[in-house]
């Protein structure tokens, strides 16, 4: 059996929250600094209570910026850049293999990964 996958490892996972971070503040940079956005705010004033909106109204115009976001990556790796409808435009995914192991329990073996798919 084949398997295709992204890596979601917690080592992973770790790695990301730098960019992540990153991502979110170019989008919170770009979105204060354009005049437009003077008199809107980036609180969402939701509330799990019932108390607040049930909608942040300003959500869908933040996201405009989070998609225009782009952060530098590492010598040999594309730009972490995003497609119009926010979906990553490169990824890098794991080609794997079961196969029986030791004591013939199965093991998930990495056949190959491929860096750099771009969705268009």
């Amino acid at each position: 059996m084949s398997s295709v996958h992204f890596d979601t490892s917690s080592s992973s996972l770790v790695n990301e929250i730098t960019t992540a971070i990153k991502v979110y503040a170019y989008g919170v940079e770009d979105f204060t600094n354009d005049p437009a956005n003077s008199r809107r705010s980036l609180n969402t004033q939701l509330s799990c209570d019932g108390a607040g909106a049930a909608r942040w109204d300003t959500g869908d115009r933040f996201f405009r910026y989070l998609r225009n976001v782009s952060v530098e990556a590492e010598q040999g790796r594309p730009n972490l850049e995003f497609t119009q409808d926010g979906v990553l435009r490169a990824a890098e995914l794991k080609i794997m293999n079961l196969r029986p192991g030791v004591s013939k329990q199965l093991v998930w073996e990495e056949v190959r990964k491929l860096d750099n798919l771009y969705y268009l």
